[in-house]
């Protein structure tokens, strides 16, 4: 019965992340600024399928589900040129869809992380594109790539949690975990409420495109 009402309280916690307000997350308390492609509901429900997997070897990540696209740093008297120059870049690119496959580990700072296979070059092609954009105007961009400084490859991934030796992370099994959704939008957290920045033309934009091709 213990387990029955652990693995309940879980699933609700899951299920309760996706619609809360991210008030600590996304808000003034974040050091920094971050671009994120939120996780739908129905690849939440994936994860809650591998749960009891995941508690066998890992202290499960406690944040909304997401993949970090990239952290900025936080410039209260550049906000709007921040959103601007985003807004311009992600115009760049159309929407497009993600796949999950499967679970691996890498080590960040002191911590040993649990985390889903992300797989495609667009959001590759994007992280690097808003970086290049943002860091020409002056804004300064605090993404941590990993713990060698000589490497500044970005490698899109899932946090799903956290082990707590090192021997757990040399043991742990690949957990099988498929599926993939449409991204259609990216998140700014961290520079008060949440801001969604929709990918591609607008809408009376590509009608006009379209009108003027005919």
């Amino acid at each position: 019965m213990d387990k029955i009402l652990e693995m309940h309280y879980l699933k609700q916690f899951i299920r309760e992340a996706l619609h809360k307000s991210y008030s600590v997350l996304l808000k003034d308390e974040l050091k920094d600024m971050g671009l994120f492609i939120t996780v739908p509901e129905t690849i939440v429900r994936k994860i809650e399928s591998v749960f009891d997997d995941i508690k066998k070897v890992a202290t499960h990540d406690e944040s909304p589900n997401h993949i970090t696209l990239l952290i900025i740093n936080k410039d209260y008297d550049k906000l709007e040129e921040i959103k601007s120059i985003i807004k311009n870049t992600l115009e760049q690119f159309e929407p497009f869809r993600i796949e999950v496959h499967g679970t691996n580990a890498f080590i960040n700072n002191d911590k040993s992380v649990l985390y889903a296979r992300i797989t495609n070059d667009t959001v590759i092609n994007m992280h690097y594109k808003l970086k290049q954009a943002l860091e020409s105007s002056k804004i300064k961009t605090n993404h941590f790539y990993g713990n060698n400084p000589n490497d500044q490859t970005y490698k899109p991934h899932m946090t799903l949690g956290y082990y707590e030796t090192k021997e757990q992370l040399e043991d742990a099994p690949e957990l099988k975990l498929e599926g993939g959704w449409l991204v259609d939008r990216i998140e700014l957290w961290g520079s008060g409420s949440p801001v969604s920045i929709r990918l591609g033309k607008d809408i009376d934009a590509n009608e006009h495109n379209k009108d003027r091709d005919t």
